[in-house]
């Protein structure tokens, strides 16, 4: 008996724990949809609405508008799905509705045929028309208990990445990442597809390159008319090798030259030595 009690007790708390596990989960999935997905949208000038609410459930939700007046309302975050739900003190007790979120990214209230393109937006409508089927309307927003314990702690700070200051701007001041500063990656591909474009073409775009760029294109136009001076002169002297002069004349530099073969390279050194 002592071991089936045992056994009991233990399978008991194996499953109490893996609940924990799993609600643990969702509640890191609901934090990173809502980052992902939500914050951008429900978060105006830096601050939460003041009917919004974390995830808190439904009977949190019913002492908060505990006592209200009829249509104080809140809008929490789903406890075991990712969504919302509206609760409402009604004319006889408070009410609750799921709130839909739409493949196009708009809010609908379940049996509402009218969506929304904001949470705000949806507030806004039904504090004007009323809730299907007993429609009644949102007057009041219902805030936190205490201000200064909100129960959206953990979803401060999801709205914006911070990023470390590193120039002469306020420190408190958030800045985005700009990974391309210039118009984005199709900039930065049409500017480097210029420097293989004619002469002719680029010659008005020179001005308007970067330095950086710039100097790669001149080092490129100075390596082809190089190999044009040196075919010339290889073709006048009737030897396959050579230095070829790069920029100033009285700097030679030996430019390198592939070959098909190390046959062919070794009788093209011959005939160097030989003349």
């Amino acid at each position: 008996m002592p071991a089936e009690l045992a056994e009991l007790v233990g399978g008991s708390s194996s499953g109490e724990e893996e609940r924990a596990r799993e609600k643990s989960q969702k509640r890191r999935n609901t934090l990173r949809w809502f980052k992902e997905t939500q914050a951008r949208k429900v978060v105006r000038d830096g601050a939460f609405p003041c009917w919004f609410h974390g995830i808190i459930t439904r009977r949190q939700a019913e002492d908060l508008l505990a006592n209200k007046p009829v249509g104080c309302f809140l809008i929490r975050v789903g406890q075991s799905r990712e969504g919302y739900t509206l609760s409402y003190r009604g004319e006889n007790r408070c009410r609750h509705y799921m709130i839909e979120m739409q493949s196009n990214g708009k809010y609908v209230i379940m049996g509402e045929d009218r969506a929304h393109a904001s949470l705000p937006d949806l507030v806004d409508h039904h504090t004007r028309t009323g809730i299907k089927p007993l429609m009644e309307l949102l007057t009041t927003p219902c805030g936190q208990m205490c201000d200064l314990e909100t129960d959206y702690e953990e979803f401060k700070g999801l709205h914006h990445p911070s990023v470390p200051n590193h120039g002469g701007s306020d420190p408190g001041e958030d800045h985005a990442i700009d990974l391309y500063p210039r118009g984005g990656p199709d900039q930065i591909h049409l500017e480097f597809q210029k420097l293989f474009q004619p002469p002719e073409q680029s010659q008005g775009l020179e001005s308007q390159k970067p330095p950086v760029l710039r100097r790669i294109s001149d080092r490129k136009q100075r390596v082809e008319s190089g190999e044009a001076g040196w075919g010339s002169r290889a073709r006048r002297d009737g030897i396959g090798g050579g230095e070829e002069v790069v920029g100033d004349r009285d700097h030679k530099k030996p430019f390198p030259r592939l070959y098909p073969s190390i046959r062919l390279a070794m009788r093209e050194i011959q005939q160097i030595q030989q003349v």
